[in-house]
């Protein structure tokens, strides 16, 4: 039987394995990465960075909704969390363990796509049902408030 390892990071760092990518966007943008400033999904970023899969999970939803708002599989109302990432076998992965912690799992499609989920989007904060995360990952926009840019504000330094 063959092992894989999981790695939650909230700052990442390289290791062999697909990483699940939780960061929030800010601790990204205060780098002043200019692709990441010019509309590259931090998932993105990280995973050239590190040359390793990452799966990006779990950014979306508050703590105390994971501690909180785990129900077992197949009961109604139960919370979903949106999955993006383009290694097909890790993000299966990532699907049991969100399904084994008690939320179901939605497919939010690539890392380039994984922008939907960034805070601003309609999917960002809220604890939806499956249906609901669809439907908001499908109304997210890319242009991002202001507040969430990575550039200057008069009177303020990101």
């Amino acid at each position: 039987m063959a092992f894989i390892s999981i790695r939650l990071v909230a700052i990442a760092a390289p290791v062999r394995k697909a990483l699940v990518f939780f960061v929030k966007r800010q601790e990204i943008r205060a780098m002043r990465c200019a692709r990441v400033a010019n509309g590259m999904p931090e998932s993105q970023w990280v995973a050239q960075q590190l040359g390793r899969p990452v799966i990006k999970a779990f950014n979306n939803i508050y703590a105390a909704h994971l501690q909180n708002f785990g129900l077992p599989a197949g009961t109604t109302g139960r919370v979903a969390i949106p999955v993006a990432g383009d290694d097909s076998k890790a993000k299966a992965i990532v699907f049991r363990l969100v399904d084994e912690i008690g939320f179901d799992p939605v497919d939010a499609g690539s890392l380039a796509e994984s922008w939907r989920q960034q805070p601003g989007t309609p999917v960002y904060g809220p604890a939806f049902v499956a249906a609901g995360v669809q439907r908001a990952l499908s109304q997210a926009s890319r242009e991002r408030p202001l507040e969430f840019r990575a550039e200057e504000r008069k009177g303020t330094s990101v």
